[in-house]
């Protein structure tokens, strides 16, 4: 048995670190939502591989619950991350497009 829940908390922790220095660098710049979308894709990425360290049972397609929804969330950020690059580099009106200073 492992101490899942320290991973967790020990994964969390990193991701926090990862996305406040990312939010630093990027605070004022387009395109919005660059945090968030790395949020979901590294705790995707967190949730997906700690499930396998829990005993839940199977829940669909052999996956646990957890593997399912972190392998969504994870999916979900790497498609969002690039279309967000994309739609910054083509959309002139991008730069004046964001909430904060």
């Amino acid at each position: 048995m492992h101490p899942v829940a320290v991973y967790d908390g020990l994964a969390m922790l990193a991701i926090f670190v990862i996305l406040l220095v990312l939010w630093r660098r990027v605070r004022g710049r387009s395109p919005e939502g660059r945090v968030y979308f790395t949020y979901l894709l590294l705790f995707g990425g967190m949730r997906f591989f700690t499930s396998f360290l829990r005993q839940d049972p199977i829940f669909l397609f052999g996956m646990q619950e957890g593997q399912l929804l972190g392998l969504i969330y994870a999916v979900a950020g790497a498609v969002a991350l690039p279309m967000l690059a994309n739609r910054a580099r083509l959309d002139p009106r991008a730069k004046r497009a964001t909430t904060s200073a």
